[in-house]
């Protein structure tokens, strides 16, 4: 599996990525917070074929740089809970198998710190967007999201192979074998 992170810093420092299969070269950019050219130079040299934009949540910090990833990629298929219009966009269900290229995977909704939360499972790889971090979980404004997230996140995230590794929307990647030892939210 190919994953590259990109790191943006503006008023939120906020990672993105982009996955794609080795044997298909099909790849997906998860979160659009900010836009690097390297990106592009990558999939160039690569000759990778931008299939996806998978948005985790609505936040402005994740989004930011949708627009500019259309504009560079324009037949990428946005997926996303709320964002984009009917022509280009899938509104996944929760618990939905997806495949990029030889890569399977699931979608999950996380409601919590946003309503619209989605987390994309890839070959061993979770990318938790505000959902899950290292150590912490994203803030919600009630008890009742609150509670939500935490059992969203017991009930899809934490049944994963503890060497799972995590790849939050912000700060360092981690496993659930960590999480569930150690992270005092869950």
């Amino acid at each position: 599996m190919i994953i590259e992170h990109f790191l943006f810093t503006g008023t939120e420092e906020v990672n993105s990525y982009l996955v794609a299969c080795p044997e298909t070269k099909e790849a997906i950019i998860v979160d659009a917070g900010g836009f690097d050219e390297k990106l592009v130079e990558i999939v160039g040299e690569q000759k990778l074929n931008v299939r996806y934009l998978f948005i985790t949540h609505s936040h402005y910090d994740h989004i930011d740089a949708v627009e500019k990833v259309l504009q560079k990629f324009p037949v990428v298929k946005v997926i996303a809970s709320v964002y984009g219009d009917e022509r280009n966009s899938i509104r996944p269900a929760n618990g939905i198998e997806f495949a990029l290229g030889s890569l399977n995977g699931r979608i999950h909704h996380i409601p919590g710190h946003t309503s619209d939360m989605l987390v994309l499972y890839l070959n061993g790889h979770l990318f938790t967007g505000d959902a899950l971090f290292a150590g912490s979980v994203g803030g919600t404004t009630s008890d009742l999201d609150y509670r939500r997230q935490i059992e969203g996140i017991r009930e899809k995230l934490l049944s994963y192979p503890d060497d799972t590794i995590i790849h939050p929307g912000h700060g360092p990647n981690s496993t659930i074998g960590l999480e569930r030892s150690f992270d005092p939210f869950l």
